[in-house]
């Protein structure tokens, strides 16, 4: 295993949703090697979910495939999202 975690965006997970995108292939290699373990966690943020699901409905304009994208992060077991409170949001306005 590597000692590292993975977060994923939101260009890696439209990629891995959507099977025309041109870094398909690679997300899809990339996914499998962290479903199976060989890294620590995977991990997104709800703020990465709500730009993905927004993206998805007015710019893509396909629910079915907002629908997709919503299903396969919430359910996931394998991929924590994590929230940012007001403390962190303040923290990394300051770092940045």
């Amino acid at each position: 295993m590597i000692n590292m975690s993975v977060f994923l965006d939101t260009g890696f997970i439209l990629a891995l949703k959507n099977s025309v995108d041109k870094n398909f292939e690679s997300t899809q290699f990339w996914m499998r090697r962290f479903l199976k373990n060989e890294f620590r966690q995977i991990y997104t943020s709800f703020f990465i979910f709500n730009v993905l699901v927004t993206f998805t409905l007015i710019r893509i304009k396909n629910p079915n495939f907002t629908k997709n994208i919503r299903e396969h992060i919430l359910i996931s077991q394998k991929i924590n999202l994590l929230n940012v409170d007001q403390e962190d949001f303040d923290n990394a306005c300051t770092y940045f």
